[in-house]
């Protein structure tokens, strides 16, 4: 019932490392829509700030019918949030992929699972193939059921009913790593320990639940990163895609030596089993692509038809890890700054004199203001970048608060 502006919350539909996503209602409009809401604490610093700004432009950009694409983002008070459609599952509520295969047993039929491959295929190849002025190629990033809406008419009780998927939560630059994780994990613990409730708990435990759940669909070149950053690329996206249809076809996740699908489940053809492993492979370099590619080998599931080592050979390459340019900073925030948003307080005090009576409200607009003190040295490459005068030096002379008094003495 709260409000966030013209936002008002009707409830929480999720909470990940990084923020809670909402279900929302726009007052102004009357319509539904997802709000994700990230706190701007100390955890935050502006670089990965700037670059989640930078994320979430691009991702406005990503228009097609099964990606669930940012209509807008910005700040509002302590908070950073963006705003999406709400993807209705025709109950009136929000469903997951991962809630969809539970609610079958927690396996999907060969016809489900592939028109859920073919919209993962044709959405990741779309972002793949994105590019502007700043930014060439967006993968995914963090790919799990989690992050697979099912949209429309659910039918629960048929196997062969058709299901159509929207793919969400684009983190084309990898900003949700452990270690933000575990600093926010632990500012998590510190207010909880002020403030346990069974609720609270029961969240830590969900949310802790989704966060262990997502390094399953990882893949192994991102399991051993020590120091430098892990980059997405399609390549680690295809990885997480074959996981997911792994888990999809056979109700389990492919760890250590596993079983190939039509070894467990003889109905299954030896196609899946080729469209598993040009995904699964754990060298990156020998991992498939290509999503076009990829679409070809899925086809070949549905005629019965095996991939011909020479089509499987073609469709790896050693150059797959591509570079993505260094996102430009385009924030409206100077750095080293804050914004202090506009608002009212009191000032003035009867106790320190008449020029500080009487005590009043006043009203101020929103302005910058540094994160640290100004010093000297930075001051003085101000004055000589701008030329900018004080009125000290205009005037000749200023006021100095000197043995309890004020003096004015001149430059």
């Amino acid at each position: 019932g709260e409000f966030l502006g013209q936002y008002q919350i009707l409830r929480v539909l999720g909470r990940g490392p990084s923020g809670v996503s909402y279900h929302v209602i726009d007052k102004t409009l009357n319509k539904e829509f997802v709000l994700k809401a990230i706190a701007l604490g100390d955890h935050i610093d502006l670089g990965w700030l700037d670059r989640l700004e930078i994320q979430a432009a691009a991702l406005t950009h990503l228009t097609h019918k099964n990606i669930d694409r940012i209509l807008s983002s910005g700040r509002a008070e302590h908070l950073w949030y963006s705003v999406k459609d709400f993807v209705d599952d025709g109950k009136g509520s929000s469903c997951n992929l991962r809630g969809y295969a539970a609610e079958h047993g927690g396996r999907l039929s060969a016809f489900q699972v592939v028109q859920v491959a073919q919209q993962l295929i044709d959405a990741l190849e779309f972002a793949w193939n994105y590019e502007d002025a700043n930014i060439k190629s967006l993968c995914h990033g963090n790919l799990k059921p989690e992050n697979i809406l099912v949209e429309g008419f659910r039918d629960e009780s048929s196997m062969g009913s058709s299901i159509n998927i929207k793919l969400t939560d684009f983190q084309p630059f990898g900003l949700i790593t452990g270690d933000l994780i575990f600093k926010i994990f632990g500012e998590w613990m510190s207010g909880f320990a002020k403030y346990s409730t069974f609720v609270h708990e029961d969240s830590i435990r969900k949310t802790l639940q989704g966060i262990y759940r997502a390094y399953d669909y990882q893949p192994p070149e991102r399991q051993v990163e020590k120091e430098q950053v892990f980059v997405p690329s399609s390549s680690s996206d295809i990885y997480s895609f074959g996981v997911i249809i792994y888990e999809l076809l056979m109700g389990s996740l492919p760890y250590g030596w596993f079983s190939w699908p039509s070894e467990i489940f003889p109905s299954l053809s030896s196609n899946w089993d080729d469209f598993l492993k040009l995904c699964l492979e754990k060298n990156p370099l020998k991992r498939c692509k290509d999503y076009k590619y990829l679409r070809e080998a899925l086809e070949n599931c549905q005629k019965e038809e095996v991939p011909t080592k020479q089509e499987v050979k073609a469709s790896v390459s050693s150059d797959i890890i591509r570079d993505i340019p260094k996102p430009k900073r385009r924030s409206l925030t100077p750095v080293g700054m804050v914004f202090i948003p506009p608002g009212t307080f009191f000032v003035g005090n009867p106790e320190c004199g008449e020029d500080a009576a009487p005590k009043h409200e006043v009203e101020t607009q929103g302005f910058y203001l540094d994160r640290t003190p100004v010093t000297n040295a930075q001051f003085a490459k101000f004055v000589k970048e701008t030329g900018y005068v004080t009125h000290v030096e205009q005037n000749g002379g200023g006021a100095v608060w000197l043995d309890g008094q004020w003096k004015v003495l001149e430059t």
